[in-house]
């Protein structure tokens, strides 16, 4: 794991990208004397997916001083200090910090605020901004009372989470109408029923608990009986929201994987998890090659062969198993390599985050 870690930290970058030269490894940039960013090696920019990843990667690998430089980072460029959209974190910005998507996006908040509770829970807290405690509670207070804080919906400013009639559920973006559906690989239960016990509010910790059951409820709902497949965008009930044409399996959702397995792998609270991840591999198996969308049925639609870092979302699913085809996609992971070149930032994220699980080192701090 440290290899591939480093491999993102320290690896070499490209050679001359406006040359069309790719091949770099790196995706870490320290910034000054205690700062870093996550950078795209294909647009430049700063995404906020890449920083809620590592923060995750960095507290699991107990590589405390990368933490700390990513969150600086985040802490004083990414995520508002004012206005309607304070206490959430814009969705991309440039390498000198200018925001270039004003919106959130619902799905990173979760991992940070978790991320940020397993640093003060390994490593203590410290002043300031580093009392990640207390950031990771602003976080969560944010998500579930922005509107109050603000005095209603502001400029179209909402909750993360929607009210819905199976519970609270996250939604895509906390704006307008795109807080009224889902990505597929937005919910992470695991990081609710941890808040159910780490949220300093009585009343909050009872929300949190309906999160969870109505996340795995979405789950059920969503996912195709026959290949387990869930679609990048949906409805609260589960249903593919196709009328923006994301109604398929694709790119966005592969981490939906990985959320499904880490929550029963913590908690063991939901047995139709084991029993999803068992379709979801078997369908895979019997797929060659792998290829990057697929109909929720499990028809191919795309030209294009899938990633590594598909591969390593898949082999991450299969942690809560004891199957052939569990032990084949974990066999496949560790004899793959890293991703290299123009294209690696997903990839690299979905890869570190599949070895992490299959490696045992993403737990519970």
């Amino acid at each position: 794991m440290e290899r591939v870690a480093n491999h993102f930290l320290d690896g070499r970058d490209d050679v001359d990208p406006a040359a069309g030269q790719w091949g770099g490894e790196r995706l870490y940039y320290p910034i000054g004397t205690d700062m870093a960013i996550i950078k795209s090696p294909d647009s430049q920019d700063v995404l906020v997916e890449g920083l809620h990843s590592f923060l995750m990667y960095m507290v699991q690998l107990n590589k405390k001083e990368e933490f700390d430089r990513l969150w600086k980072w985040a802490k004083t460029y990414m995520q508002y200090q004012d206005g309607p959209w304070k206490g959430y974190f814009a969705w991309k910005l440039d390498a000198a910090g200018n925001r270039l998507g004003e919106t959130p996006a619902s799905g990173s908040e979760p991992f940070i605020a978790t991320a940020l509770f397993f640093a003060a829970h390994r490593w203590g807290n410290g002043g300031g901004i580093f009392n990640y405690e207390a950031e990771a509670q602003a976080i969560l207070d944010t998500m579930i009372h922005k509107e109050e804080m603000n005095g209603g919906v502001i400029n179209g400013v909402k909750n993360a989470f929607t009210e819905t009639p199976w519970g609270p559920i996250i939604n895509f973006v906390p704006y307008y109408d795109a807080a009224n559906s889902t990505g597929g690989s937005y919910p992470t239960a695991a990081f609710y029923r941890l808040w159910q016990l780490w949220d300093s509010d009585a009343g909050d910790r009872q929300y949190w608990a309906r999160a969870t059951t109505a996340a795995r409820e979405f789950w059920h709902r969503a996912a195709d009986p026959a290949t387990g497949l869930l679609p990048e965008r949906a409805e609260f009930s589960g249903a593919p929201r196709a009328q923006e044409g994301r109604d398929y399996y694709g790119h966005d959702n592969w981490f939906t994987h990985s959320n499904i397995s880490i929550d029963y792998e913590w908690f063991a609270e939901d047995e139709w998890e084991p029993q999803e991840m068992a379709k979801v591999l078997r369908f895979f198996a019997t797929q060659n090659p792998i290829y990057d969308h697929y109909t929720l049925a499990g028809q191919p639609f795309s030209q294009y062969h899938s990633n590594v870092g598909h591969l390593a979302a898949i082999a991450g699913g299969g942690i809560i198993l004891s199957s052939d085809d569990s032990r084949l996609f974990a066999q496949r992971l560790w004899d793959s390599s890293p991703p290299t070149g123009q294209w690696r930032f997903s990839t690299g994220l979905l890869y570190m985050m599949g070895f992490m699980e299959a490696s045992g080192m993403y737990r519970v701090w």
